[in-house]
């Protein structure tokens, strides 16, 4: 019953994201997003933002800090295995932010 009712209040409280969701580049290098392919405007766009986002220079301060909030958490202000796991999730998180902005800046060349 307990199960039933987290996995409820999960799927009418909480947006469910699908893989339709992400950018994906296929095979033959068409980029798709929510199940339709971009046309060439679109695609540049989207690397001109996201050479945009790593050039500015709040980006970088947010993920130093961040990168060294997430490693004080993990070296020195851990107290349990949990606090050890959030700081790893934390790294985790900033480094799928950073790998896909720089994959979506290098769509154009």
């Amino acid at each position: 019953m307990k199960k039933y009712i987290i996995n409820y209040i999960a799927k009418h409280l909480f947006k469910f994201i699908t893989e339709d969701e992400f950018l994906r580049v296929d095979k033959k290098g068409g980029v798709h997003f929510r199940g339709t392919v971009l046309t060439r405007d679109q695609i540049e766009t989207l690397s001109k933002e996201a050479k945009d986002i790593k050039s500015t220079e709040l980006y970088k301060i947010l993920l130093n800090e961040m990168t060294f909030l997430s490693n004080k958490k993990i070296f020195f202000d851990s107290t349990s295995e949990t606090d050890l796991l959030a700081g790893k999730m934390a790294l985790w998180t900033l480094d799928v932010l950073s790998r896909k902005i720089d994959n979506i800046s290098r769509l154009v060349r």
